[in-house]
């Protein structure tokens, strides 16, 4: 009765914004990417002055995993088949996790590696 009702699923994390007064670039070492595969040769990180209270953040934004849910989701939620398989499906078809989203907003230089790693994580 769930799996025909449901067109998405959705979910949410706050991620830090870098303040754009004092971020940072500097090219990240091997040790540090942990095997991430960054598209960017330079990335930033949270260095701290006054308008961001020495924080090196500033503000907040979302980063959101949007599964779309097609037949074979519902096929795979009728067979109550485990998240980890139901999450291969989706990743199949085009879904992006938090996890895909924080590496992303690394990569435009909007947060700190250190910040999308604490935020995604824990979800994966």
């Amino acid at each position: 009765m769930l799996a025909p009702s449901l067109i998405m699923v959705v979910g949410q994390r706050l991620i830090r914004r870098l303040c754009p007064d004092c971020k940072e670039a500097y090219e990240p070492v091997g040790a540090e990417l942990r095997n991430i595969k960054i598209k960017s040769e330079l990335i930033y990180r949270a260095k701290g002055c006054p308008s961001c209270n020495h924080t090196g953040y500033r503000g907040r934004m979302c980063v959101a995993e949007v599964m779309l849910v097609n037949e074979a989701i519902q096929e795979h939620i009728n067979l109550r088949s485990t998240f980890q398989k139901i999450r291969e499906v989706a990743r199949a078809g085009g879904m992006m996790t938090f996890f895909d989203m924080a590496i992303k907003k690394v990569e435009e230089g909007v947060t700190s590696l250190e910040e999308a790693l604490s935020v995604a994580m824990g979800v994966e």
